[in-house]
């Protein structure tokens, strides 16, 4: 497992500062809630102050409701926001005006401004990605702007720490302070608008009912992957001889769903019918049909946080429903695996 108890412990410092908790003990990083699934409505986030929904050893969910702007960079996670309610823009990329590390957390940046960003107009149904290290600030509309915040450890955090003394060592006529690079494979920002995800949805639902395959979105919109996360867009619809989607079973990710648009009803836990292993998979399986287990009905907005190690398996309305999935890697085995079934 690459993610070691130090690094680990640098994310609960991290998630302490974030909750108002001060620094985090060690026994915060082993606190991790992921082995529950998490629904929430869009009615629910939708109408919902900030909060913290769900925190674990390698993401955090949060609700954000926009207020004044925050001027900020991350070295150490990867921000991902969904757009529930309203509208307004993010500014990412450029230069932190008046860079400063928050008190004992070395790589939380916090700046006065931004200069040299690109905007991106955010509206519901919205994704964009914010790599680390990269300065972001959200703008509201005039009729405000309601977020949800999926926050990716990519174990390097704060790397100060992590990277020994030499990092946090001043400049001397003799020496120089070592710069580490900052997650080279994390690649940029990622933005994928609300108009384009909800024709990729259209688009899916068409091709679907015209009896093609949907297996394969990236015509429609990017699909990409690095070794902390990976993302894929999904319809899914009942098949020809009547049969719902497969039984999914993950043994090292977590499933994020952001739903774009359509209904369904997501079967979860319970016993998996003619359940086998995955061929040249290990830690996937799958199976034809959840017996037993919770049934969580599935709408536009709605977020899903589906843990490792649990039976799921989407039961489309007969029109299917489409989502944006990010697949989160627990490093319960290797990643390729993991990007490998994006292709799936």
């Amino acid at each position: 497992m690459r993610a070691s108890f130090p690094v680990l412990s640098c994310f609960a410092l991290w998630l302490g500062v974030s909750l108002g908790l001060g620094l985090a003990t060690p026994g915060l990083a082993q606190t991790d809630t992921s082995s529950l699934v998490h629904h929430w409505s869009a009615d629910e986030l939708r109408g919902g102050s900030s909060k913290m929904l769900l925190a674990t050893t390698t993401h955090l969910i949060k609700l954000v409701a926009v207020g004044d702007p925050e001027y900020a960079s991350h070295q150490g996670t990867t921000d991902i926001f969904f757009v529930e309610k309203g509208a307004g823009t993010m500014l990412a990329g450029g230069t932190l005006v008046g860079a400063a590390a928050l008190p004992g957390m070395p790589g939380e940046m916090r700046g006065s401004s931004i200069t040299g960003a690109q905007s991106y107009d955010l509206k519901p149904g919205a994704v964009i990605n914010i790599p680390p290290s990269t300065p972001y600030a959200l703008q509201k509309g005039p009729q405000g702007l309601t977020v949800v915040q999926l926050r990716v450890n990519v174990g390097m955090h704060p790397w100060e720490i992590v990277a020994t003394q030499q990092a946090t060592l001043a400049d001397t006529p003799t020496h120089k302070t070592v710069h580490i690079p900052l997650n080279s494979d994390q690649g940029g920002v990622l933005y994928w608008p609300a108009d384009q995800l909800q024709h990729a949805h259209e688009e899916l639902e068409r091709i679907a009912k015209a009896g093609g395959s949907v297996a394969d979105p990236r015509d429609l919109v990017a699909i990409p992957a690095t070794r902390t996360h990976a993302y894929n867009v999904l319809h899914r619809v009942v098949g020809k001889d009547g049969n719902p989607p497969a039984v999914e079973f993950h043994e090292g990710n977590t499933d994020v769903y952001f739903v774009m648009g359509g209904t369904a009803t997501l079967a979860t836990g319970g016993e998996i019918q003619n359940r086998r292993p995955s061929p040249g998979r290990p830690g996937e399986e799958n199976g034809t049909l959840i017996i037993g287990g919770d049934r969580l009905p599935m709408a536009a907005g709605d977020v899903v946080n589906m843990p490792p190690l649990t039976p799921h398996q989407s039961l489309p309305s007969p029109d299917g429903y489409t989502y944006f999935l990010v697949k989160v890697n627990t490093e319960h085995y290797p990643w390729e695996l993991t990007e490998d079934s994006m292709k799936k």
